[in-house]
């Protein structure tokens, strides 16, 4: 009896043995397709990423040219500028909310030595907010206190711009300021304000008249235009 029981457990463990072979077979074959699905993914992965190298490297090129392009196209503007700039007789006729475009270590440079010095954060975010050119500024304080030198320029004044010293009584009617921040801050908005905006006098030489006294007030202060923004242009050609 006991070898008759044996004969039929070796034919389901044979019988188990294939159909766990037939099943090994199609995990194989499922893990094949996936497998040549992932190379498929992969080789279209691939081809994607050429593609966005090769637009990289062609944006990239694009931009070094553009900065090229730029950077000349800056460079040219800085030299109209340096020839308008120390051309009095022009730049009397330039409209003064144009900004100079110099930024705060160019301002510093043209500030450098002088009471102004240290300012020159300011005076770069009053041109930004105000549309008033610095170097128009600075050479109108140059002009109507002589770099900084006049009373009206010291304590108690701190008067940069000569406003409310008419002719009559210059000193005990100019108007006072805690410093030449508080100064800047007060008469650059009334620039803009009283003189741009309300008036439309855009040009040194349109303001004078109504400015100043002095006739030729346009010519002198675009002279110190010149001089207070002699080799700024130049410095900062790229």
């Amino acid at each position: 009896m006991l070898k008759w029981e044996v004969k039929p457990c070796w034919f389901v463990l044979a019988a188990s043995a294939v159909v766990t072979i037939a099943l090994m077979g199609n995990h194989i074959a499922n893990l094949q397709d996936e497998l040549d699905a992932a190379n498929m993914q992969i080789a279209e992965l691939t081809i994607e990423r050429d593609a966005l190298e090769a637009e990289l490297e062609k944006t990239t090129e694009l931009l070094i040219a553009e900065c090229e392009y730029s950077r000349t196209l800056q460079n040219t503007l800085r030299k109209l500028q340096s020839v308008v700039y120390a051309s009095p007789q022009w730049f009397k006729h330039i409209d003064i909310t144009i900004p100079s475009l110099l930024t705060e270590e160019e301002i510093r440079l043209m500030l450098s030595g002088t009471p102004l010095e240290g300012l020159e954060g300011v005076l770069s975010e009053l041109e930004r907010e105000y549309k008033v050119n610095t170097v128009v500024v600075v050479a109108m304080i140059n002009h109507e206190t002589w770099f900084c030198q006049s009373r009206l320029a010291q304590p108690p004044w701190n008067n940069l711009f000569g406003l409310g010293a008419y002719d009559c009584d210059p000193y005990g009617n100019a108007w006072r300021f805690e410093s030449y921040e508080d100064c800047l801050r007060t008469v650059v908005p009334l620039i803009k304000q009283n003189y741009v905006e309300k008036r439309g006098l855009t040009t040194l030489a349109r303001a004078g008249p109504t400015y100043a006294t002095d006739p030729l007030w346009a010519d002198k202060v675009s002279n110190h235009v010149a001089y207070a923004s002699r080799g700024v242009f130049e410095r900062s050609l790229l």
